[in-house]
């Protein structure tokens, strides 16, 4: 495994840290979003915990995999990404 590789499956969902939440918040949160209820605070930022992480990689100067792993997944591949690298991402992001 590449070490770009490495990087993105390891901190993809470092923007999770910020709103310090427990399960049972991040559940509710995410069924709150499904039903297009209004979701603010820490429950928007673990919503938001991609773009958040995104923001922090990119502050830290990770990779761009990493950066826009983190961005835009779970998703289609970007353009200018290597697919198999992608969807080897989305496979362990899945396990």
């Amino acid at each position: 495994m590449s070490p770009e590789l490495a990087e993105a499956a390891l901190l993809h969902d470092v923007g999770k840290s910020v709103p310090a939440i427990g399960a049972m918040p991040r559940s509710l949160a995410t069924i709150f979003a499904m039903a297009s209820m209004p979701v603010r605070g820490r429950w928007r930022q673990y919503l938001d915990h991609g773009e958040i992480g995104a923001r922090l990689l990119e502050e830290a100067g990770a990779s761009s995999l990493a950066v826009t792993f983190a961005r835009r997944h779970p998703g289609p591949v970007p353009s200018g990404i290597d697919p198999s690298a992608w969807h080897a991402l989305a496979d362990a992001d899945d396990a």
